[in-house]
C-alpha cells in the first residue's frame, strides 16, 4: 500500500476519474479560502499516476463506429510487424470501399507513436522515420508537441518524401456522447502554427493508409480524433463535418461497469 498526498492551499474543486487501476485528482483554486489535504490511497497502482494508455495496443482489442456518409468502419488490433526493424502493432482498418492498415509503438509513459501505413487494397505503403508522435501523454487542454523533420520510406527502405515536421494540439477536453456512451476525452488535431504541419498527402492516401480522393481535410485548428484513456478513440472526423462515432468495444475495460464508468462519474466539493 503506497500513499500519495495532494495538497491545495486554497479550497480544492476535484474530478475524480477511475481508469482501471489510476485514480486521478485535479486541484484548482475557490475563494472559500482554507487549506485542504487529500490522501489517496492506493494499492498496485501504476509508478506514475498520470500515466495514461490513451490507445490500447493489445492483440484482439476492437472498435466499430459509425459514419452517416461512409457506413461502418470497423478496427481491430491484429498483432506485430517488424517495420524497418522496428516492431510494431498492427491496427487494421475496414471500411465499405477499402481496408488499409497502420503501425503503432506506445512507451510506458503513455506515447503513441505512428510508425508506417498500408493500404491493403491499392498496395500504398509508407514508413515513417522517426514516428510521429501522434498522443504526447498525459493529454490536457492546449497541449501541442511537433514531430520534426520525419522522412517518408517504403518497405524496403527507398526514401519516398520528405522531411516534413507534424504539430499537434489538444483543442478540446471534456464529455464527449457516442452511442457507445459518455466519455471523459481529448479532441486531438493538427497545429496549424507549425511551419509543414500537414502531412503530404502522396497518391490521394494519409498518413494512415486511407485512401480519400474526395475527401476534404478538417479546417486547421479544429480536433480530428477525440481519445478516452484506457478505450481509445472514441470519435473520429476524416472529411469535414461527418464523423465516425463509436458504437461498441472489446477489449481492455475500465475497472468500473459501463454505467459507472469514469467517463460518467463527476465528483465536486461545492
Amino acid at each position: 500500500m503506497s500513499e500519495k498526498w495532494i495538497s491545495s492551499i486554497q479550497y480544492f474543486e476535484t474530478k475524480i476519474k477511475r481508469l482501471g487501476d489510476t485514480l486521478m485528482i485535479r486541484i484548482g483554486p475557490k475563494p472559500s479560502g482554507f487549506i485542504v489535504m487529500v490522501v489517496v490511497l492506493s494499492a498496485g497502482f501504476p509508478s506514475s499516476l498520470f500515466g495514461q494508455n490513451y490507445h490500447p495496443l493489445e492483440t484482439g482489442t476492437e472498435w466499430y463506429y459509425e459514419n452517416i456518409e461512409y457506413g461502418p468502419m470497423s478496427i481491430s488490433m491484429t498483432g506485430d510487424k517488424l517495420v524497418l526493424g522496428v516492431w510494431t502493432k498492427v491496427r487494421h482498418q475496414e471500411e465499405a470501399l477499402q481496408t488499409y492498415e497502420n503501425f503503432w509503438t506506445c512507451d510506458d509513459d503513455g506515447n503513441l507513436f505512428l510508425h508506417g501505413a498500408h493500404n491493403l487494397d491499392d498496395g500504398w505503403q509508407a514508413v515513417y522515420v522517426p514516428p510521429v508522435k501522434m498522443i504526447n501523454a498525459p493529454l490536457y487542454l492546449n497541449s501541442t508537441w511537433i514531430t520534426e523533420d520525419i522522412m517518408v520510406y517504403d518497405f524496403d527502405g527507398n526514401p519516398i518524401w520528405g522531411p516534413f515536421n507534424y504539430g499537434l494540439k489538444v483543442y478540446w477536453e471534456g464529455e464527449v456522447n457516442v452511442p457507445a456512451g459518455d466519455f471523459y476525452a481529448y479532441g486531438v488535431g493538427i497545429n496549424p502554427s507549425i511551419k509543414s504541419a500537414h502531412f503530404k498527402s502522396i497518391d490521394s492516401h494519409d498518413m494512415f493508409g486511407r485512401r480519400g480522393e474526395e475527401t476534404e481535410d478538417p479546417p486547421p485548428g479544429y480536433p480530428e480524433d477525440w481519445y478516452a484513456a484506457d478505450i481509445g478513440m472514441v470519435r473520429h472526423i476524416d472529411a469535414a463535418p461527418w464523423y465516425w462515432n463509436l458504437v461498441w468495444w472489446k477489449g481492455p475495460q475500465p475497472t468500473s461497469s459501463k454505467e459507472d464508468s469514469w467517463g460518467r462519474l463527476k465528483f465536486g466539493l461545492k
